[in-house]
């Protein structure tokens, strides 16, 4: 074949294709019910249901709405189980505008920072270009959350609702997009001019104090105090008037979060048994960096299951795009035949759907249960979603070990449950850093 397709390769193209009845009757299936329907395949959804050996019990589902903030409400979502635990509530929920606002704030921040920090790049360096591309997103890591709750405290879902802004983020997002590139712009004017870091800084505050009105405009501005007032299930009214949202924190949640350790599997930033840091990736300046230890995929499956066991729910990192039936509820790696269908094999390993840019860690969720076979073995898994009752099995889906196995990569642990070699390497002061370019989010 020449570098050009000529009219002689399609008429070859075309004779290949309709010489093959498969070929015919696969177009007429999926032309008339769409890809997803046609491919799946009904001895996969037929044993996928929700019953497992470990199994953690369900208070509700939050959502997230047309937003992205999985990561904020799948941490709420480990919070709120230990506090409806504790108190003996039926259900609870955290406020995602709360949060939402600060960490908008500090992203701001962080991304000014970033721009004096670099501020003698050229506009089109792959730093830069990273920067400014990702100024308005409202995705996140774990630490994030962490650095977030520790600093800003935590309140209920009645003190601060949602607004039409949190719920669906893309309203406001380009106007502040486009906020922050004007101000990346005068920064770098203002270096070339002579204007000192100090100097930039305190611009920088003026900058702030616009995009903040900005979000309160359209997010509400953030509460203060606010009475937490709540009924247990035997019918205990509990009124603490006038909390601030750290004392709530403090009093109610009352959670480490510095005790848990980021520990992933799949990447191909280096071998397994590694302290990796993702550089300009982060909220608050001052908190904890993005950083974990990339260990073997059964390290990641003992942790969680211990946890589990032990009954406190998984934070996790997956590639929720792949092999997903939403209405379904349903995560498994033999959900679609797109192999029979296409008549072709699809052979890239993990590691070179890393590479290659197949793989993503797009959605964070929770694991709140997991079925264990009679050798402690797992075959599948509880996962507590956020994307609202209605999706999936009343929110709930349920993901099989095989799809573990090749769409998720990260948990977050409890330093009680890691091995104690892990330990070291978080702790220790060897890291590899890596541009925040080389991981696919």
């Amino acid at each position: 074949m020449n570098s050009c397709i000529t009219a002689g390769d399609l008429k070859a193209f075309s004779e290949k294709f309709s010489a093959d009845r498969g070929n015919i009757i696969a177009m007429n299936t999926v032309t008339s019910n769409g890809l997803l329907a046609s491919a799946r395949q009904f001895t996969a959804v037929r044993q996928d249901n929700q019953e497992y050996s470990v199994n953690l019990d369900q208070h509700g589902i939050t959502w997230q709405k047309n937003s992205g903030r999985c990561w904020m409400f799948a941490g709420f979502n480990c919070l709120r189980y230990k506090l409806i635990k504790e108190l003996n509530l039926d259900g609870f929920e955290f406020s995602g505008n709360y949060l939402m606002f600060y960490d908008k704030i500090e992203k701001a921040n962080y991304f000014l920072e970033a721009v004096i920090e670099n501020i003698s790049d050229a506009s089109d360096s792959r730093l830069m270009e990273r920067l400014l591309r990702g100024v308005r997103g409202d995705g996140g890591e774990w630490e994030m959350f962490v650095n977030l709750v520790n600093k800003y405290g935590i309140v209920p879902a009645y003190a601060q609702p949602e607004a039409v802004s949190t719920n669906a983020s893309r309203e406001m997002a380009p106007m502040i997009a486009e906020k922050l590139r004007e101000y990346a712009r005068d920064l770098r004017r203002d270096a070339k001019s002579g204007k000192t870091v100090e100097e930039l800084r305190a611009d920088k505050e003026e900058m702030l104090k616009t995009i903040y009105r900005m979000y309160c405009i359209c997010y509400g501005e953030p509460v203060k105090t606010f009475d937490f007032q709540v009924h247990t299930k035997d019918g205990k009214f509990i009124c603490d008037r006038n909390i601030t949202p750290m004392e709530f924190f403090n009093k109610y949640i009352n959670v480490n979060l510095y005790d848990y350790v980021n520990l992933v599997a799949g990447s191909t930033n280096g071998e397994p048994m590694i302290k990796y840091e993702i550089t300009y990736t982060g909220d608050v300046i001052e908190g904890l960096p993005v950083s974990y230890v990339s260990v073997p995929l059964d390290v990641i499956k003992s942790t969680a299951i211990a946890q589990l066991q032990a009954g406190e729910p998984v934070w996790f990192g997956c590639d929720v795009g792949e092999m997903c039936w939403r209405e379904g509820g349903i995560l498994d790696d033999k959900l679609y035949d797109f192999e029979g269908l296409f008549n072709t094999e699809f052979t890239m390993t993990k590691a070179e759907r890393f590479a290659y840019g197949q793989a993503h860690m797009s959605h964070a969720m929770t694991f709140k249960g997991v079925d264990l076979d009679e050798n402690g073995k797992p075959i599948k898994w509880r996962v507590e979603n956020t994307w609202g009752p209605d999706v999936g099995q009343k929110g709930m889906f349920v993901m099989t070990d095989g799809w573990f196995d090749k769409y998720s990569y990260q948990v977050i642990i409890n330093r009680k449950y890691v091995p104690e070699e892990i330990l070291k390497l978080y702790d220790g002061e060897t890291v590899v850093k890596l541009d925040p370019w080389t991981i696919h989010r």
